[in-house]
């Protein structure tokens, strides 16, 4: 099972991911994602997803894992950055489902 944190520091809106995501801890996930985005102003800040811990994500997961792109994309953050450490698997899917959902602002190291 995923789990996710958190935490809002000056400009800089920090999400961690771990684990294995299913459907319904995704929809906290977003739920979540929403409270925490209406406590800032995106525009002046830069969204950091700390992923290194997070599983490569299943195919039929991919809809899903597109969707939460897209909504991180319609919040408006300035920037958003992607820590993938080590995993070289997890970064080419980051990328490739950025690039589906048409983000310009990501950075996937």
């Amino acid at each position: 099972m995923g789990t996710f944190n958190f935490s809002i520091a000056g400009n800089v809106m920090k999400v961690s991911l771990s684990g294995n995501f299913d459907k319904p801890t995704v929809a906290s996930f977003v739920s979540r994602y929403k409270t925490e985005v209406a406590k800032i102003n995106p525009s002046t800040c830069e969204l950091a997803i700390e992923i290194s811990q997070m599983q490569v994500q299943t195919a039929d997961m991919q809809d899903t894992l597109q969707a939460c792109f897209k909504l991180y994309g319609s919040t408006g953050f300035k920037k958003i950055k992607m820590n993938c450490g080590d995993n070289v698997v997890l970064a080419m899917q980051a990328r490739r489902i950025a690039k589906s959902c048409g983000l310009t602002n990501v950075e996937v190291k």
